[in-house]
């Protein structure tokens, strides 16, 4: 997240993300609220987390055939490096349950 201090800079912050990433027309995002913008930028960041998601669970079962039986591979695995969040770290979880029962 980027603090501006302007509208200016507001602007020339947002002009890449709405000219490459959204495929804006100048004057399609000269006519969008700064709120009509943002939750643009989350739908396209939705959509995008979605396929890559579709896509790790395709390539999982295009390798499993491939690993053997005593795999741990699961889609999950193959999505971490681009999703932190999706596989989180075990001992962070223990740390949490111990908390939760006062331990």
């Amino acid at each position: 997240m980027v603090v501006v201090g302007s509208i200016e800079e507001w602007i020339e912050n947002a002009e890449p993300v709405a000219y490459g990433m959204l495929a804006l027309k100048p004057y399609e995002f000269e006519d969008l609220q700064i709120r009509e913008f943002n939750a643009m930028v989350q739908g396209y960041l939705q959509r995008k987390r979605n396929n890559d998601v579709a896509q790790a669970y395709f390539t999982y079962w295009q390798l499993r055939p491939h690993l053997g039986k005593d795999t741990t591979l699961t889609p999950a695995d193959i999505l971490a490096p681009l999703y932190p969040d999706v596989k989180p770290d075990p001992e962070e979880d223990r740390a949490e349950l111990l908390r939760a029962f006062g331990m």
